[in-house]
């Protein structure tokens, strides 16, 4: 009797010990991917404020952008599978990162055709981008940890609030971005 109660002790530690152990592999991988999320996130920021402050799209640079939004969405699945507690918000924000990178597309694409490298914009099409600026600016703000810690005492706190903040940006970005794409196809300001 006295062997069966300690070989069931065992297997309960050994369990409880395995959990652990997984939990902190789980935890450490969620914050790298979120670190490298955020990493991509601002770069498409600094390419998309580059845009606004220089009154032009380079097509050269929005290659860079179109890289970074595909990426993006890559990472925001497997945070989604991570966090499975606030999947439907990273499933809501890569929703509205694969829509931009649609669009950042399409755009190129429509200049493309016309072979056309730079594209000088109107201020209508500097307001369309920098508000999609503003909500990724918001996004970064609020789907991202302020502390992330790796190691073997992990810890990465996703804060509701927060979190729901950055989804409902992500769903103000996906509801504007057509007319943000036609504001941009127009070519009005075009140049080879």
């Amino acid at each position: 009797m006295f062997l069966a109660i300690l070989g069931l002790a065992a297997s309960n530690a050994y369990f409880i010990l395995s959990y652990q152990a997984a939990e902190r592999q789980r935890t450490n991988a969620l914050g790298l991917v979120l670190l490298s999320a955020e990493g991509a996130l601002g770069e498409s920021i600094y390419i998309l404020n580059t845009t606004v402050s220089g009154g032009r799209i380079d097509t050269k640079l929005w290659d860079a952008l179109q890289q970074d939004l595909i990426w993006q969405s890559r990472i925001l699945t497997v945070i989604a599978s991570l966090d499975v507690r606030y999947g439907p918000h990273w499933a809501q924000i890569k929703d509205a990162t694969v829509s931009l990178e649609r669009v950042v597309s399409n755009v190129k694409q429509t200049y493309a055709k016309m072979n056309i490298r730079l594209i000088n914009l109107t201020d209508r099409q500097i307001a369309a981008i920098a508000t999609v600026r503003d909500i990724l600016i918001q996004i970064e703000a609020n789907a991202f940890p302020v502390q992330i810690i790796l190691g073997t005492n992990p810890e990465v706190t996703i804060s509701h609030e927060s979190i729901s903040k950055a989804a409902d940006a992500a769903a103000r970005l996906q509801s504007e971005l057509r007319n943000i794409e036609q504001c941009l196809t127009n070519h009005d300001g075009a140049q080879n």
